[in-house]
């Protein structure tokens, strides 16, 4: 659906650590593969973490993702975890939050996020088979791939 051939993102490095909220029960490294979550791979042929630069944006991005939810059930904060994950080497990381990407896909931030979310995990997809060895990052977000 989306071709990166004619585009060169600014592509950055960042060591971490990174924390991770994540279910307890599938303990902090784990690449899903459900097709349900925005970045995920659209034909779930590779998996997708979520890790962040700050807990706050951990937390955000695993719990409070949608914009709409104004309490959190504290048995479900139970089934949660936090972890500080560290690389043996920096990511390189595609900032698809700050415009220059989603401008030269004709796309717009707000179209990122619509449920079901078949142009966020096109846009992962076409990142993970472009062959730059990056992960992609929204703000202070980042998705792994594997």
């Amino acid at each position: 659906m989306f071709s990166f051939s004619n585009l060169s993102p600014p592509i950055t490095q960042v060591a971490g650590p990174w924390f991770r909220v994540h279910q307890t029960g599938k303990g902090a490294v784990f690449f899903g593969r459900s097709g349900r979550n925005r970045w995920d791979s659209p034909d779930k042929s590779y998996g997708v973490m979520y890790a962040s630069e700050t807990w706050q944006a951990a937390f955000m991005e695993s719990v409070l993702h949608d914009p709409s939810t104004r309490t959190v059930l504290h048995s479900q904060l139970l089934k949660r975890s936090m972890a500080l994950l560290r690389t043996t080497t920096p990511l390189r990381l595609v900032d698809i939050s700050d415009g220059v990407v989603l401008r030269a896909l004709e796309l717009t931030e707000s179209e990122t996020k619509a449920i079901p979310y078949e142009k966020p995990q096109w846009i992962s997809k076409a990142i993970y088979t472009a062959g730059w060895n990056v992960q992609m990052t929204c703000s202070q977000s980042t998705t792994w791939s594997r």
